[in-house]
């Protein structure tokens, strides 16, 4: 995961290679990379928005546009809180994803039971530039 953020414009910018996305079990981490995600096609979401607010510690909004599995949705709303810590801020962030807004098919077998919307925790270290 990579990002660039301009304190002073409140721009975001925030890139995430798919296949580093992991759940608590092996086989489905490998299904959400190859049946949904389609990390062979789609390998890097991204994210293009504005903060509300800057601030080094505290709540913290964005909203702005996701790029997932080649769809652009706007008006998608970042919440969390930033911290200060000796490495720079650190970001913790969370979202939803409605997986039909990004043509992502859920299976409809009985036996797997597949949330249509997933919630999305992003943890993210913000570094000053030396």
């Amino acid at each position: 995961m990579s990002g660039q953020f301009n304190p002073i414009s409140k721009k975001i910018h925030i890139e995430i290679e798919l296949d580093g996305i992991k759940t608590d079990n092996k086989l489905q981490t490998s299904h959400l990379h190859e049946n949904y995600f389609e990390t062979n096609l789609y390998p890097i979401a991204s994210f293009d928005g504005i903060v509300s607010e800057t601030k080094e510690t505290g709540e913290v909004e964005a909203i702005g546009t996701l790029e997932l599995h080649g769809v652009r949705q706007g008006q998608v709303k970042l919440t969390g809180k930033v911290e200060k810590t000796k490495e720079g801020v650190e970001q913790i962030s969370y979202f939803s994803i409605k997986l039909s807004d990004y043509k992502i098919q859920v299976p409809k077998l009985l036996f797997l039971k597949i949330n249509p919307i997933i919630q999305v925790k992003l943890n993210l270290i913000w570094e000053t530039p030396k």
